[in-house]
């Protein structure tokens, strides 16, 4: 709940999530972060994954998914990812709005 309410209040380009939480479970977050910014870029954790939580969390939308040891090598490259992905939506996001400005 809580990290919906920062959500809501605030943007972000990536969120990294843990399957395994409190009240709510990650793939539970992931699916209502999406229907809030279908943008948003969702990285998941786990060290309890199995297969049907992968394809859960990909199907939901998740860009990639992270066992538990986390190799932070692993993570800086998909978040490198993640940087250049919102820079390009940014670039395309701003030219749209000048040339709809321009009409």
């Amino acid at each position: 709940e809580e990290a919906l309410n920062t959500l809501q209040r605030s943007f972000f380009h990536v969120v990294i999530t843990d399957i395994m939480m409190g009240e709510m479970n990650g793939v539970e977050l992931l699916l209502q972060i999406k229907e809030m910014n279908s943008l948003m870029q969702i990285y998941v954790m786990t060290s309890h994954g199995t297969l049907p939580h992968v394809i859960q969390c990909m199907q939901g939308g998740a860009y990639d998914f992270f066992e538990k040891p986390l190799k932070i090598e692993d993570i800086l490259i998909s978040l490198g990812e993640a940087a250049r992905r919102a820079t390009r939506w940014s670039s395309l996001y701003s030219r749209h709005s000048l040339s709809a400005k321009g009409k």
